[in-house]
């Protein structure tokens, strides 16, 4: 929170119009619990199974105003699931919305690997005329056999 609060006051008394988001995942390989903290970010997508969860934040970037502050949302995340983080230019692509062809069972063998559900997203076709750069992070949990 602290590293948050100094980076938002930092961006915001720049000389000139600077925002950034912000969109992290912290996760305890332990416990499963996973923390997503989001600062004007674009959805985040906890696939397990045949089901996909959709993670959104409502807070303003980072730098837009001295009260923007992050929203933290956290869920318990099992062997199995795929987490997918985006940049909002592949989420624009996305239109909120994943490929039908995530939705298969995580731990069955026609599972895409990380590798292939980020192309997959990459090559979503453009919705709108912006052209905007795309980034994803693809992240499989699997189980480590160490009961």
């Amino acid at each position: 929170e602290t590293s948050i609060a100094f980076l938002r006051d930092f961006i915001y008394c720049q000389q000139s119009e600077c925002t950034t988001t912000l969109d992290l995942l912290a996760v305890d390989l332990y416990t499963g619990k996973g923390c997503f903290t989001k600062c004007g970010a674009s959805p985040s997508y906890v696939l397990r199974g045949t089901n996909s969860y959709r993670i959104t934040s409502t807070s303003l970037p980072l730098g837009s105003s001295r009260e923007a502050d992050a929203e933290t949302v956290t869920v318990r995340l099992k062997p199995g699931d795929t987490v997918i983080m985006t940049s909002d230019g592949a989420a624009r692509a996305l239109a909120g919305s994943l490929p039908s062809k995530l939705s298969v069972e995580s731990l069955d063998e026609n599972a895409p690997a990380a590798q292939e559900i980020a192309d997959a997203i990459i090559g979503q076709k453009e919705n709108d005329a912006e052209n905007d750069d795309r980034s994803v992070i693809v992240i499989q949990f699997k189980d480590s056999g160490n009961s």
